[in-house]
């Protein structure tokens, strides 16, 4: 069987990090994924099982890389702030992803720390369904979620390169895996999945956020 991750977090403060509709998007998910024989597909957390739900941890997300997967999905906020580092004569910056603490309260999780988490895992495709997971300082190419993630062993990660209206991401995810269930490859499958996105909102930059990177 393939195994994939589906890992989603909309932690508090809400006033910083505006809470996200994960449960319709999860619900999609679920509903292609039910498609396709030979897959074993894992939600942390599970709206359907959980009447309150945190988001994932640190800690949940090494659990269940103990384990090898084959996708790991993250759902939830993305974030690119300056870290404080000097390259050039210019401020460095440096991504990140909101994951939660036991409280459900927001950790920032930067690029180079969600990296070494998911190389437990052995995990042939990231789909980062998070603002900002895709963009980088033009100082320090590895500076991004993405990059750091192929530098750590990830064949294949798709990321947002900026801020994506949230039904658009609902939009973006759920088609991607629409195209992957029927055999398309993976750039394939993105590229349907942004044209999905222009057809809905032809007007909105969003449908050019959502990038694929490759190790090759």
């Amino acid at each position: 069987n393939r195994r994939v991750i589906v890992a989603m977090a909309s932690p508090e403060p809400y006033e910083k990090y505006p809470r996200l509709d994960l449960k319709k998007e999860q619900n999609a998910i679920k509903g292609k994924l039910r498609e396709v024989n030979g897959v074993k597909a894992e939600y942390h957390p599970d709206f359907d099982l959980e009447r309150e739900t945190k988001g994932v941890t640190q800690d949940d997300i090494h659990e269940m890389l103990k384990e090898s997967a084959d996708i790991f999905h993250f759902s939830g906020h993305g974030d690119f702030k300056p870290d404080g580092g000097e390259e050039g004569g210019k401020q460095q910056e440096q991504g990140a992803v909101i994951l939660a603490n036991e409280h459900n309260m927001a950790d920032v999780v930067h690029a180079d720390i969600l990296s070494s988490l998911l190389a437990e895992g052995r995990i042939r495709l990231v789909v980062l369904d998070a603002c900002e997971s895709g963009k980088r300082d033009r100082f320090l190419q590895w500076s991004s979620v993405a990059m750091a993630l192929l530098r750590g062993g990830i064949p294949a990660v798709v990321a947002m390169q900026y801020s994506v209206f949230d039904h658009l991401t609902k939009l973006f995810a759920t088609k991607l895996y629409e195209y992957l269930v029927p055999g398309l490859t993976i750039d394939e499958a993105v590229s349907q999945a942004r044209l999905a996105i222009y057809r809905a909102d032809s007007k909105a930059r969003d449908w050019g956020a959502p990038v694929l990177y490759l190790r090759n």
